[in-house]
């Protein structure tokens, strides 16, 4: 039986804000949360939300490019540390990695980033309207 990795994020640089909690930490902005629509350029938090900006939006990108994205947000941050029932506790070096390499952490990885983005993307939309 194959049992699903739990995680637990440690610190409070990782966390994602609330949603509908109309406050988007002001790092985020500067974050990349996707690909210019060329694909050739990551696209911050601001871009992804200006209509004049061409965009590509997560479900448009591929392995690598999520990769990309996932790898270079955690690099940003001042501190990452992550505890992986059975990884342990995950380095900002480490996790990196694990994303660029797509190993199963890494996919875990790339999956809970993902879900924030799609978060911070909808808030910082819904502030804009």
């Amino acid at each position: 039986m194959k049992r699903k990795r739990q995680t637990t994020l440690s610190t409070a640089s990782n966390k994602s804000p609330a949603r509908g909690s109309g406050r988007i930490p002001p790092e985020q902005w500067d974050f990349p949360a996707g690909y210019t629509a060329d694909g050739k350029r990551l696209a911050n938090l601001r871009e992804m939300i200006d209509p004049n900006v061409p965009t590509m939006s997560l479900a448009q990108l591929n392995p690598e490019q999520r990769a990309e994205l996932v790898a270079e947000r955690i690099a940003r941050q001042p501190k990452f540390q992550l505890a992986m029932v059975g990884a342990g506790v995950l380095d900002k070096d480490r996790a990196i990695s694990e994303v660029k390499a797509q190993t199963e952490i890494g996919r875990a990885l790339m999956e809970i980033e993902q879900n924030a983005i799609h978060m911070l993307v909808e808030e910082a939309g819904a502030q804009r309207a």
